[in-house]
């Protein structure tokens, strides 16, 4: 392989290949796309992997991978897409990653990445996927000025620290947010220009976030169709219908003190609907549970 020093696209993906990455893999220095996923590789991602810098699309999904990602400043400038989701990687996240000016795309979820999530000095991105590590910490500063962010998901990790949600009004593009099942403590005390915040957002993932009432801008959420504020200490009644987007195809509000939930005609659920919610309560229940157990 290493002798295909030519080679720009290199597809190999459910090919069930076993064993380590071979490390001749870094002579093919015009790779641009790399597709190694749902394999069973194994052991660390080879230092060698450094040498692709024409690399834009970098996937090794769903394998065996162990150990740290390799780490240099330098490493991957024309990075585009990097997805390393369900291997057994752990360690930091490396640096370039924070800086890689090109980088659009990151799926690392369901990995043991540890420490804290640093500053991304980059503002390319549009997509992180960082749920089920081992992350802590606060969440940095310029989460909130990634413009392009589409979605967030940072679900099932260690952060900590606390959040006004209208510090995500200035990510207009933003659809999709999990921050559900950390230490995350989440207020909502704006009541002003409540319908700039977060126009285009379509899920709103907040359980087990110690939210203690109903955030005042989902009345603003004209777009919003999935919505899960189980696990948290929300009390009182539900917001007066009208103030809730009349998109909303699935609500989870169990493990609250509330006086009512959502009217079937509030969510407009289908049967299919209801039962992809009962579905959603269940899992959400379950996660719970894991998230009380492990606090203990």
């Amino acid at each position: 392989m290493g002798n295909l020093v030519s080679l720009k696209f290199l597809y190999l993906s459910c090919s069930n290949l076993s064993g380590p990455i071979p490390k001749s893999l870094g002579n093919l220095l015009q790779l641009t796309h790399l597709d190694l996923g749902w394999n069973k590789l194994s052991g660390q991602i080879p230092l060698s992997i450094l040498n692709l810098t024409q690399l834009k699309y970098l996937k090794i999904a769903k394998n065996s991978l162990e150990g740290s990602i390799p780490d240099e400043v330098t490493t991957f400038p024309n990075l585009i897409y990097l997805d390393l989701t369900n291997n057994l990687l752990n360690g930091i996240l490396p640096s370039w990653l924070y800086i890689a000016p090109s980088l659009m795309r990151i799926y690392l979820s369901q990995n043991q990445f540890s420490g804290h999530i640093k500053e991304f000095q980059s503002k390319s991105v549009e997509w992180i996927e960082l749920e089920n590590n081992k992350l802590q910490g606060p969440l940095p500063s310029s989460i909130f000025q990634l413009l392009n962010l589409t979605q967030l998901s940072l679900s099932s990790n260690n952060l900590s620290g606390v959040i006004e949600l209208s510090m995500f009004s200035n990510l207009p593009n933003l659809k999709y947010l999990d921050l559900s099942y950390n230490s995350l403590s989440l207020t909502s005390n704006t009541t002003s220009s409540v319908n700039h915040i977060l126009p285009n957002l379509t899920d709103l993932l907040l359980s087990s976030c110690n939210l203690g009432e109903f955030p005042q801008f989902l009345k603003g959420l004209k777009s919003l169709e999935g919505l899960d504020l189980s696990c948290n200490r929300i009390e009182g009644k539900i917001p007066q219908e009208g103030n809730i987007s009349s998109t909303l195809r699935d609500s989870q509000t169990s493990l609250n003190k509330l006086k009512e939930e959502f009217s079937r005609k509030e969510c407009e659920l289908s049967n299919v609907q209801a039962a992809s919610s009962a579905k959603m309560q269940a899992a959400s229940l379950a996660r719970c549970q894991r998230c009380k157990l492990s606090k203990k």
